[in-house]
């Protein structure tokens, strides 16, 4: 039995799911809006824990593999919960249970698996930081929240761009609008006050082409983006233009890359996760962050990888 964890909306998960299904495998899967319950939980010489997912009953001693995708195990009493005023009540309640969804997230580590839930997030400033350890060149970086010390990193790199330290984030408010990575003038940098929220800032890498890369197991799928050929994908690629996409081609990374990637994500305890890098005009490989739970079908499906099967073999 395959234990699949995600979102109900994540097309990609269904993608894998009609392999999995074309191989005759038995699979369950949690979305964020499945009814999950505790049927019991024993610990003991003779441990079980079984679940109600849906309805149907999951022995956790039977699954052998576990794909955490995205999204979380959501508890039904999470919704009885949420009526209830009483602040200190709710907040036991709430830790009762992140105890029991943790201890449950902890043993699927001991089956085949692709990620888990505790390492769906990656923190951006650890993953630069292991990536300097594992040999990997990265932008020069800078957080701050004082004008001066960007105006003197600004000078220091010439072009510098900005970009959120955590993921970019989508305002729902009117216009509804995305952050993206930004370039920073000069112009812009006098424009502020002295001290202002603390913000992430890089030099800014001219590239040749863009990388995404999808890392499984120790196998690399890649492709290159041609993203410099239009000014509005330049900075920033998810920018694209779906009347006019950029050229997109299967790439073959040198070994050493390989090595220093597979070391990185050791180091980050991850087995699985989409990689963005960029290659410059001197063939210079610069890896900008590592994505856990990022979609892949955007790599797979104009290479022909057919990456949906592999994971789908994988957990077999």
């Amino acid at each position: 039995m395959i234990l699949i964890i995600s979102d109900r909306d994540d097309g990609s998960t269904s993608d894998v799911i009609k392999w999995i299904k074309y191989f005759k495998k038995d699979f369950i899967r949690v979305n964020e809006n499945s009814i999950v319950s505790i049927e019991k939980m024993i610990i003991d010489d003779s441990h079980e824990v079984v679940l109600k997912v849906d309805g149907s009953l999951v022995f956790l001693s039977k699954i052998t593999s576990v794909w955490y995708r995205r999204g979380r195990i959501f508890f039904s009493e999470e919704l009885s919960l949420e009526t209830k005023n009483n602040k200190e009540l709710l907040f036991s309640a709430f830790n009762e249970m992140n105890v029991v969804r943790d201890f449950i997230y902890s043993l699927t580590k001991f089956k085949k698996s692709i990620n888990n839930a505790h390492n769906g997030s990656i923190n951006k400033l650890y993953a630069l930081f292991m990536a300097i350890e594992s040999g990997l060149t990265i932008p020069s970086s800078l957080i701050t929240s004082n004008k001066k010390e960007l105006s003197e990193f600004q000078l220091a790199n010439n072009e510098i761009i900005t970009k959120p330290i955590h993921e970019s984030p989508i305002i729902n408010s009117l216009p509804t609008f995305n952050i993206y990575t930004e370039n920073v003038t000069p112009e812009d940098i006098e424009k502020l006050p002295e001290n202002y929220f603390m913000s992430l800032f890089q030099k800014k890498i001219n590239k040749k082409y863009e990388l995404r890369i999808f890392y499984l197991h120790g196998e690399f799928y890649s492709m290159a983006i041609f993203s410099q050929s239009d000014d509005q994908t330049s900075v920033d690629f998810r920018k694209y233009k779906g009347n006019k996409p950029n050229r997109k081609t299967p790439y073959r990374l040198p070994k050493e890359i390989e090595e220093k990637i597979k070391l990185f994500m050791s180091k980050v305890d991850l087995n699985c996760g989409s990689i963005d890098m960029v290659v410059t005009n001197e063939k210079d490989y610069v890896f900008l962050e590592v994505n856990p739970v990022g979609q892949f079908n955007m790599v797979s499906y104009p290479c022909n990888y057919n990456i949906e099967k592999d994971i789908a073999c994988y957990l077999q």
